[in-house]
C-alpha cells in the first residue's frame, strides 16, 4: 500500500479518447416507418444497418410466427456451408450403425460444456454408444492430450469427436490415428500455421478423418465467427437431416444451449448470432428451456423472464465457468444430461457456491494486484520522471492459478494496458500466469521475444499463458516493457457515444424502446449516451462510499431538473481525476454537494431498477473526462 502522501493506482485515471456517431439517414422516416423513436432509428443506423429490408431484419421478434424449426433455419446459413460436416455426418452414421463406441472431448468453459451437451444428447437420440470427457485445468489443461487418448485407446473407442478444441491437437490426433481411432473434429478456432519451405506461414490441420471449422482453409461458410457448440450444432442438424428427419424437430430444444454459449464465448452478436441468440432469450422468456436452465436461474434468483443476453455472460455463464476453474467441469456438463430433478438442483447449487467463492477469490486477486503495482510503481506515480510500465506483470504467489486470467482481464480493462499476472506453480521454483492484451498489441509476440526467460508459452493476440523461473520476473518484465513499442498516447479508452442526450430526455418509453437493439454484446453494443460538460455534484458522502461507488446529481444546464446518476467501483479515480483537474477547492465543494466549477463529460447507459415493486430508470456513469 502506498504510504500517507503517496498517490495509489486506484485513483490513476486512463485517458480518453471520445468519438460521435456521425452516420446519415432520413431518422423520421425510419421512425414513421417501424413506429420507433427518431432516437431509437439513430441508434440502430450506428449499428451498420441500412436499408429498410435491414432495419426490418434487425426488429425482427416475431418469433411466435415461426412454427417449425425449418421456419427458425431458414433465417441462418444452412450446416451443409461448412467444409466437412458431410463426410462427418457420413462416418458417425456408419459409427452408429456398426455400434461403435464413440466419445466426445469438450472444454471446461460454457462454450465447451454446451457443446459436450449438445452431441451427447443428440448422438444419443440417434441411438448411438456414447460418451464423453472433459479436461481438469489444472492437470490437463486446455483441450485434447495424448493421456486421454490413450486412455480411449484402452477403453476400446471407435469414433473420438471433439467440441470447441482439436483443431490445434496435432500430436494428441496423430497418435489416436496410428492406434485406428477414427476422428472428427468440430472447433472454431484459428487453424495452426507454421513456416513453409519459403518461410511463410502455411496452415496445419490435424490427421483427423474429417475436420468441422470454419477457419480452416477452402470453407465456403460465408459466416465464420461462431462459437462451437453453434458448430456442434450444425452437425447435428445435418445429420437429422440425413438419417432421422422425423427426429430433427427435437434438436429445437438445444437452441437455448447454442445462445447461452454464444454470448459467453463473446462471438459478435451479428447476423446468424444475433437471431438464434434473439430467439434463444424468447425460449427463456417463455420457458422453453430444461430443467438445467431452469435450476440455474433459480439459484442465481434470475427469472427465465427476465433473462437477457447479459443474464448469460455476467450471472449464469460465470457459474459454469467456475466449476472448471476450482473444482472440474463435469459438474457443469452433469448438471445438464441430469435425468434426477434433484440431482440437478444440487449441482446448480455447487456451481452457485463455486462462483460465489470465485468471486471473493477474484476480488482479493484485483486488490493484490493493485498493491503490488502500487508497491512496485508501475505506473510511475510516485516516482518523479518514471515512465509507466505499458506492459503490467504483476506476480502473486498465493493467487489460485484458476482466476489469474480474470485478474489480469481486470488490469487490462481498468489500466488499459496489457497485463500478465503470475502465480506459484506446483512445479518447484516455477511461476505460471496469464496475459491479457489491448487493441493494437499482440500479446503472443510480445512474449515470442521474450523467450530465453520462459519455460513455456502459447497462446494468440489477445490472450497467453506463460511459465517462467521465478527468478527470472524481474528481468522477463524490463525485456517486454522494452521491446514494447505502445506509445502512452494509444493507451487510451476509446469511447463511441450514440447519443448526445441529457439524461432527463431518456425517459421510460425510450428505456422501453431501446430493448428492441437487444440482445446486446460484442458486435451489437448497448446504447452510449454522453452529456458535455455538465454540473456535478456527489449526494452523499465519499467518505461513506462502499465499494467505490459514488452517488452523482447531474444537469446539462441552468434551471434544468438534476439527474441522479450512480457510478460503481471508481469513485477514487473519479475524485481524483476531477481534483488534478480543477484544484483541490473545487472538487471537495463538489464532493460536499456544493455548487462548483467542475464540470464533466460523462458517457452513460440507462435501464430499469426494480425496488420494493416500484421501477424506475437508472442512470449509470460508464466513463468520464
Amino acid at each position: 500500500m502506498p504510504g500517507a502522501n503517496e498517490k495509489s493506482c486506484r485513483e490513476y485515471s486512463v485517458a480518453t479518447k471520445w468519438t460521435c456517431f456521425n452516420k446519415k439517414a432520413d431518422f423520421e422516416g425510419l421512425a414513421r416507418t417501424f413506429g420507433i423513436s427518431p432516437y431509437t432509428a439513430r441508434v440502430i443506423r450506428n449499428r451498420d444497418i441500412v436499408t429498410e429490408e435491414e432495419f426490418k431484419e434487425y426488429l425482427f421478434r416475431d418469433f411466435e410466427s415461426l412454427k417449425t424449426l425449418e421456419e427458425v433455419l431458414s433465417f441462418m446459413e444452412p450446416p451443409e456451408a461448412m467444409k466437412g460436416i458431410p463426410p462427418a455426418v457420413q462416418l458417425l452414421h456408419k459409427t452408429i450403425r456398426e455400434g461403435g463406441r464413440i466419445r466426445i472431448f469438450g472444454d471446461y468453459d460454457v462454450d465447451g460444456t454446451m457443446s459436450i451437451v449438445i452431441l451427447m444428447r443428440a448422438i444419443f437420440l440417434a441411438g448411438g454408444r456414447v460418451d464423453w470427457r472433459v479436461p481438469h485445468r489444472m492437470r490437463d489443461g486446455y483441450g485434447l492430450n495424448v493421456n486421454m487418448i490413450r486412455e480411449a485407446i484402452d477403453d476400446g473407442i471407435s469414433l473420438a469427436i471433439t467440441c470447441d478444441n482439436g483443431i490445434a491437437a496435432l500430436e494428441p490426433i496423430r497418435v489416436a490415428k496410428e492406434a485406428g481411432m477414427q476422428v472428427i473434429v468440430t472447433d472454431h478456432h484459428q487453424v495452426v500455421r507454421r513456416p513453409g519451405p519459403d518461410g511463410e506461414l502455411v496452415p496445419v490441420l490435424p490427421e483427423a478423418d474429417v475436420c468441422i471449422d470454419p477457419h480452416q482453409p477452402d470453407c465456403p461458410s460465408s459466416f465464420k465467427e461462431i462459437c462451437g457448440a453453434m458448430v456442434a450444432w450444425k452437425f447435428m442438424l445435418a445429420y437429422f437431416d440425413f438419417c432421422l428427419p422425423e427426429r430433427k424437430p427435437l434438436l429445437s430444444t438445444l437452441i437455448p444451449h447454442v445462445a447461452f454459449a454464444t454470448v459467453c464465448d463473446v462471438m459478435p452478436l451479428v447476423k446468424d448470432n444475433r437471431f438464434l441468440v434473439k430467439y434463444g432469450i424468447w425460449m427463456f422468456h417463455h420457458r422453453q428451456i430444461d430443467a438445467a436452465m431452469l435450476n440455474l436461474c433459480a439459484v442465481k434468483a434470475v427469472l427465465p423472464e427476465d433473462v437477457r443476453a447479459e443474464s448469460f455472460g455476467f450471472y449464469l455463464g460465470p457459474m459454469i465457468n467456475a466449476g472448471g476453474r476450482l473444482e472440474t467441469a463435469e459438474l457443469a456438463v452433469k448438471l445438464f444430461l441430469a435425468d434426477d430433478l434433484s440431482e440437478a438442483a444440487e449441482l446448480a447449487s455447487r456451481l452457485r457456491e463455486l462462483n460465489e467463492e470465485r468471486k471473493q477469490m477474484t476480488n482479493i486477486g484485483e486488490n493484490l494486484a493493485m498493491d503490488e503495482i502500487d508497491r512496485l510503481d508501475l505506473l510511475g506515480m510516485n516516482t518523479p520522471g518514471r515512465e509507466p510500465d505499458k506492459v503490467l506483470v504483476v506476480y502473486l504467489p498465493k493467487l489460485h492459478e484458476s482466476v489469474a486470467g480474470l485478474v489480469s482481464s481486470h488490469l487490462s480493462r481498468r489500466f488499459c494496458r496489457p497485463s500478465i499476472v503470475l502465480t506459484d506453480s506446483a512445479e518447484e521454483g516455477i511461476c505460471k500466469g496469464s496475459g491479457r492484451s489491448v487493441e493494437g498489441y499482440h500479446i503472443l509476440n510480445g512474449l515470442n521475444g521474450c523467450q530465453e526467460y520462459l519455460t513455456k508459452f502459447g497462446g494468440h493476440e489477445g490472450a497467453a499463458g506463460l511459465s517462467l523461473p521465478k527468478e527470472k520476473i524481474d528481468a522477463f518484465r524490463k525485456k517486454i516493457n522494452e521491446l514494447c513499442e505502445l506509445k502512452e498516447e494509444e493507451l487510451v479508452r476509446k469511447i463511441r457515444v450514440d447519443l448526445p442526450v441529457s439524461p432527463s430526455a431518456v425517459n421510460d418509453a425510450l428505456v422501453e424502446e431501446m430493448a428492441l437493439l437487444e440482445p446486446c454484446g460484442k458486435g451489437n453494443e448497448a446504447p452510449v449516451f454522453a452529456v458535455d460538460r455538465a454540473e456535478v455534484r456527489l449526494t452523499r458522502d465519499p467518505s461513506s462510499m462502499k465499494n467505490g461507488t459514488l452517488r452523482l446529481g447531474v444537469r446539462t444546464k441552468e434551471g434544468e431538473r438534476e439527474s441522479a446518476m450512480i457510478l460503481f467501483r471508481r469513485g477514487e479515480e473519479f475524485l481524483y481525476y476531477y481534483r488534478q483537474k480543477f484544484g483541490i477547492a473545487e472538487e471537495e465543494k463538489m464532493a460536499t454537494g456544493a455548487a462548483s466549477a467542475v464540470r464533466a463529460t460523462l458517457s452513460y447507459h440507462a435501464s430499469f431498477n426494480e425496488f420494493r415493486g416500484t421501477r424506475s430508470v437508472q442512470y449509470i456513469v460508464d466513463e468520464f473526462k
